[in-house]
C-alpha cells in the first residue's frame, strides 16, 4: 500500500499562477485550469531527460485527527512516503512543445512554459486502493536555466495527499526544493 502512496506522492510537480493569496496552490479546481493553460514559450528547447534531486524544505503537515494513535501513526506513514532525499534517483521526460510543458514519469505533471523558462507542471491522481480512496495532488513552480548540455531547473514542488485509509481520514501537505539535471537529451 505505501509502495501506491510513494508513486502517487513523487509523481506531482511544479507552478507561478497568477492567483490571490487566499487561492489554495493545492485545490483541485485551480489545478485544473492550470493543467489547460498555455504559456508563452515556442519550440521545444528544454525537452530532454532530468533526474530528479530534492531537499524538504518544510515538515509534513497533517490535519489533526484528534489523539487516535493509529491516525497518527498513518500520518507518519504517508509523510515518509511524501519525503524526497537525493537517492531517490527519481528521473522525469521533459516534453517542451510551444507553451506546454509535460513531465512523464509513472504519471505525467503537465502545465505551461514560458519563453523566460518559468513554468509550472501539476499532477492529478485518484487511486482507489484495497485499504481506501486518496487524492494525490502536485504543483510544481520552476525555473529553466542554461544552454544546451547544461540545462537545469530549479523548483517547489508542493504536494497533497488526502483521502481514506484503513478508516482514517488523512490530509497530509509536503514542501519540497526541487532540481533538475539534465541526464539526456531528447529531440522531439
Amino acid at each position: 500500500m505505501l509502495s501506491k502512496i510513494r508513486y502517487c506522492g513523487l509523481a506531482l510537480l511544479i507552478g507561478l499562477a497568477c492567483q490571490s493569496e487566499d487561492t489554495d496552490i493545492l485545490d483541485r479546481d485551480v489545478l485544473n485550469e492550470l493543467a489547460k493553460s498555455t504559456g508563452t514559450s515556442r519550440g521545444s528547447k528544454w525537452s530532454g531527460s532530468y533526474r530528479i534531486e530534492s531537499n524538504t524544505l518544510g515538515r509534513c503537515e497533517c490535519l489533526n485527527q484528534g489523539d487516535d494513535p493509529n491516525a497518527r501513526s498513518l500520518q507518519v506513514q504517508v509523510c515518509e512516503q511524501l519525503r524526497w532525499t537525493k537517492d531517490s534517483d527519481l528521473r522525469f521526460q521533459v516534453i517542451h512543445t510551444d507553451g506546454r510543458i509535460s513531465l512523464q514519469n509513472t504519471i505525467s505533471m503537465t502545465g505551461p512554459m514560458n519563453d523566460d523558462g518559468s513554468f509550472q507542471a501539476v499532477g492529478i491522481q485518484t487511486e482507489s486502493l484495497v485499504v481506501g480512496k486518496v487524492d494525490s495532488l502536485a504543483h510544481l513552480v520552476g525555473q529553466f536555466t542554461g544552454k544546451k548540455h547544461t540545462r537545469a531547473f530549479t523548483g517547489t514542488l508542493h504536494q497533497r495527499f488526502s483521502g481514506k485509509i484503513e478508516d482514517q481520514l488523512v490530509d497530509c501537505r509536503m514542501l519540497n526544493d526541487v532540481e533538475g539535471v539534465l541526464a539526456e537529451l531528447q529531440a522531439f
